[in-house]
């Protein structure tokens, strides 16, 4: 199946995890970033699990690896297939501007997370929500750095946008609106920093949306019910 344009559902996640901040039920991916790339094509995706080889064990008979591979495609590879794909297309672009994100920048997106998600004055509630967000979502270690990574990336990407300031003011006047009077200093600094983020974070979804459309896709691996959309 060839997807010339390749529509994210980019909910979750990242990701999806921050893209994106103000809805977190819907965008977890940031995220869940407008480079041309020409045609992005994915690598053929396949099975390393092995026929015969046992994943679990029922009253000693096995569910070998390949079935267990067969249901986990059919059952949310597309979520998967789709991380992978917008992280093949960033990395590219991070590669054609010899970038290397560091892990100081990776916490940055996890700080970002925070920020906007963590609205309660309890610093014992982050690392509850996160680790909520991360069990709901079925984030793992592995998952979950990749969401860093691409967050991080796009949000290189979007440093630049020239349309970013317009956003960040409106998402400003928008949250001191909503106040009953005239902020405090500290309120202000608050509203800024997380509309900001905000801003930002739309900006991200944008470009990462730009990406997948410009690309080609050739999922290779039928099990996987990839619709592209």
């Amino acid at each position: 199946m060839i997807h010339k344009s390749a529509h994210f559902r980019y909910t979750n996640q990242s990701t999806r995890l921050m893209t994106s901040f103000h809805r977190v039920g819907r965008h977890l991916p940031t995220l869940l970033c407008a480079f041309l790339l020409g045609c992005a094509q994915t690598q053929p995706i396949q099975s390393t699990a092995q026929p015969t080889k046992a994943a679990a064990l029922v009253n000693g008979k096995p569910i070998t690896q390949q079935q267990l591979w067969t249901h986990l495609a059919e059952s949310n590879g597309q979520q998967i297939l789709d991380e992978l794909i917008l992280s093949k297309l960033l990395d590219t672009a991070a590669a054609q501007h010899n970038w290397t994100i560091s892990e100081a920048e990776q916490q940055h997106e996890l700080d970002a997370l925070i920020a906007v998600l963590d609205q309660s004055s309890d610093p014992q509630s982050t690392p509850r929500l996160i680790e909520s967000i991360r069990k709901t979502r079925g984030l793992g270690p592995t998952r979950f750095v990749a969401l860093l990574r691409r967050n991080a990336i796009l949000r290189r990407m979007v440093a630049d946008d020239p349309n970013l300031q317009a956003q960040i003011q409106s998402q400003i006047q928008r949250a001191t609106n909503q106040l009953n009077s005239e902020p405090t200093p500290q309120q202000a600094q608050r509203i800024k920093h997380r509309a900001t983020l905000v801003a930002q974070q739309q900006a991200m979804e944008v470009v990462a949306r730009q990406l997948v459309d410009q690309a080609e896709v050739l999922v290779m691996d039928r099990s996987i019910n990839w619709s592209g959309e």
